[in-house]
């Protein structure tokens, strides 16, 4: 099948391609992620348009599936075999039907939902090494090994945190190429035995049996869709957003789920890595070891400190107050938009709060165990559900924080209740959508403001100035304002003034985080 085959694939990419060893769509079928980002910089396009050519070309492998049925199904986030595999025909049908009203130069024709069927019942029964397409007699087993890994990995996670029972372990996919241990082009798994994947090139490990090896995949999975979720955001905002580097390059990020005994997890610039700490509650070896790295919260909210660190790195050498708010508030947030970046989650989530988003429910708790085993409080943490004012909070920084991630909470629980129309939508999708419009709006907002020291009535301006749609823009306004980020004079803080950290995770306590303090002070 010809490369242009694909939808928005060129000619003149096809001769670039076919340059690079890739005369065919099944050529792009065993790439891995490093080739892409290798290939895509030499022919001129992101290395998210070279993988989303790729997904076009491992659809077209089911027989029925032609170049616009692939496109449309890679839209709605179908963007696999494996992940087609598990799709529901009608709901898929559904969803097709709707973008073909809201885009309806995308087919000339409609597929039935015999078609759709037929397309799920073959991926169901799909193998790499014979699906049911052609087999190349002259590819050698390394090549059809290639191709296996081509489609991604599933994997066996905590979903939420070990004690949000409705939850659980649940089983998730990660559609980049994931190596033993487990580790890729951007994390690394450090001090754990080296978790290998199955024949399938699955990470499927029984927690009761293997709990050091789930432990690594789990959170290897967590930081991987923070990575995932941000990307994608950011490359619907720009297609020629280049990917994504930690703040350091290309190199991957050490992680460490075991790194010590403490109650304690951290990010940190200069060992280029995320440590999570295990300990007793009270230090009473008694009670059963708590692991912060099995809290999807907790590791979701340390990686939004790397990753932000990566977008905004003067953030970290500020003395502002608000700034180190801005920073506790985005981890908190990252938790919050990575649920939601996942359906099966904004299912849970809908069922559990009756699509009220301020019932109370485990949507908006950060950190359920951690705050048990410490506190004493089965409400963890924190609550991303609050109405606290500036005026209301101690100038101590996680205290300040709570202000900025409230606020976006309740834009959030706006918008949603806003675009609900559960006769035409599903809830589900509709809090799907509004994840992903409101990671994006505030990613953006931060990156347009990057300076040292940003506050939050700049981030707020911002937020209003990106949004589109009026109804969306008042709502903003309202929140900061009631907030008292917007339109209420407060005193300005003080560059002379040292400022507790004691609330914040321990990024922003340590002494690494407390010299760039100091330095931004001039001391």
């Amino acid at each position: 099948m010809k490369l242009t085959e694909i939808i928005g694939l060129d000619e003149i990419h096809a001769k670039k391609l076919e340059k690079e060893g890739i005369t065919s769509v099944e050529d792009l079928l065993p790439l891995t992620s490093y080739q892409i980002k290798k290939i895509a910089k030499k022919i001129g396009v992101s290395a998210q348009t070279l993988d989303t050519w790729q997904e076009h070309a491992d659809l077209m492998r089911i027989k029925g599936i032609n170049p616009d049925y692939a496109n449309v199904l890679n839209l709605i986030g179908i963007d696999s075999v494996k992940e087609l595999a598990h799709r529901n025909p009608k709901s898929t049908l559904d969803r097709i039907k709707k973008l073909n009203k809201e885009q309806p130069d995308l087919l000339t024709k409609l597929p039935t939902l015999t078609q759709v069927k037929g397309w799920i019942t073959k991926a169901k029964s799909d193998d790499t090494s014979d699906n049911g397409t052609d087999v190349d007699p002259d590819d050698t087993t390394e090549d059809r090994e290639k191709k296996k890994t081509s489609s991604g990995s599933k994997v066996r996670v905590w979903k939420q945190d070990p004690t949000v029972l409705p939850i659980g372990m649940r089983s998730s996919y990660i559609y980049t190429s994931v190596q033993n241990g487990p580790k890729d082009d951007k994390i690394e798994i450090i001090g754990m035995p080296i978790a290998k994947s199955d024949k399938n090139h699955d990470f499927l490990f029984d927690f009761e049996k293997k709990p050091k090896e789930f432990d690594a995949v789990h959170t290897f999975t967590v930081i991987r869709q923070v990575i995932t979720m941000y990307e994608r955001a950011l490359l619907r905002q720009d297609n020629s957003y280049p990917g994504f580097n930690w703040q350091w390059g290309a190199e991957p990020i050490n992680v460490y789920p075991y790194a010590e005994y403490g109650a304690n997890a951290y990010y940190s610039r200069d060992e280029k890595a995320l440590k999570f700490f295990y300990f007793n509650p009270n230090d009473d070896n008694t009670k059963p070891l708590v692991y912060t790295c099995r809290s999807f919260d907790i590791v979701a909210h340390e990686t939004g400190h790397a990753f932000l660190d990566a977008v905004c790195p003067n953030y970290l050498v500020s003395w502002h107050p608000q700034t180190g708010g801005l920073h506790e508030a985005f981890g908190d947030l990252t938790s919050i938009f990575t649920l939601l970046a996942q359906m099966d989650m904004c299912e849970a989530v809908v069922a559990e709060s009756k699509a009220d988003l301020h019932s109370k429910t485990f949507f908006p708790i950060i950190g359920e165990q951690f705050g048990e085993a410490i506190y004493g409080k089965p409400s963890g943490l924190r609550n991303a559900d609050n109405d606290l004012k500036m005026s209301e909070v101690s100038d101590e920084v996680h205290d300040i924080s709570q202000v900025f991630t409230g606020a976006v909470y309740d834009i959030l629980a706006d918008m949603f209740e806003t675009h609900l129309d559960m006769k035409r939508y599903d809830p589900a999708e509709t809090l799907f959508r509004v994840g992903y419009r409101m990671a994006l709006l505030v990613i953006n907002a931060l990156f347009l403001n990057k300076h040292a020291n940003a506050t939050y009535k700049e981030v707020a301006k911002t937020m209003i100035e990106l949004e589109t749609v009026e109804v969306f823009k008042k709502s903003i306004l309202k929140e900061f304002t009631q907030r008292e980020i917007i339109g209420v004079r407060l005193t300005a803080p003080d560059i002379k003034k040292e400022y507790s950290y004691k609330g914040c995770c321990a990024t922003l306590q340590r002494d690494e985080f407390q010299g760039y303090i100091r330095k931004a002070r001039g001391k």
